[in-house]
């Protein structure tokens, strides 16, 4: 698993791949390495993730005729970039993009806690830039790059099992039938989903 399988799964992995670059650099920096060698090692792996986003543009041209695909399919479902925070508050204005909001901020409160615990910074990181470059462009799908995301369920998982038993079962099971009832409403086509 490495950072051009990170640029390869999205374009955003990209980003993601330069701010691994960056985390990399400062772990270095810490450990009193030389400016000019973390800068070396900083370049390549962003390199490495640049090389991987090429090779989905390539696969995506050989696949469909057009490179840069996802971006037409974002600009045709109106996304463009937009201040996270006016994204996230011109939600509470439709009634349709209500829950979207509400996840968005639940989200935020997750990560800002997933940030304060020193082994989970990097993830922190990670979903946070994830969540911003969302948001930027639109709230439409914030619970699916949010809380779909595997960094996400780790450390909802993680805090999950810390509990006692008495506290965990519950909510084990809250969560299943919350499952089974989501995916009922998914099959049928609940407006809740458009």
């Amino acid at each position: 698993f490495s950072v051009r399988h990170l640029a390869l799964a999205r374009p955003t992995g990209f980003i993601i791949g330069v701010t691994l670059s960056l985390w990399w650099g400062y772990l270095q920096y810490i450990d009193k390495k030389e400016f000019r060698d973390i800068l070396k090692e900083i370049l390549l792996i962003t390199s490495l993730s640049g090389a991987g986003l090429s090779l989905y543009v390539l696969y995506l041209y050989y696949l469909m005729g057009d490179g840069f695909a996802f971006m037409h399919i974002e600009a045709a479902w109106n996304r463009h970039f937009r201040v996270f925070l006016f994204t996230m508050f011109h939600g509470f204005t439709h009634i349709k993009h209500l829950t979207d909001s509400l996840f968005a901020i639940l989200g935020s409160i997750i990560i800002w806690i997933m940030s304060r615990y020193k082994m989970w910074r990097l993830n922190a990181l990670l979903l946070g830039i994830t969540g911003l470059l969302a948001l930027s462009t639109g709230i439409t799908s914030i619970g699916r790059y949010i809380f779909a995301n595997p960094l996400m369920i780790e450390f909802l998982t993680y805090k999950i099992i810390s509990y006692p038993l008495i506290v965990r079962l519950p909510f084990l099971v809250v969560l299943a039938i919350l499952h089974i009832l989501t995916t009922i409403f998914w099959f049928r086509g609940s407006p809740i989903f458009l």
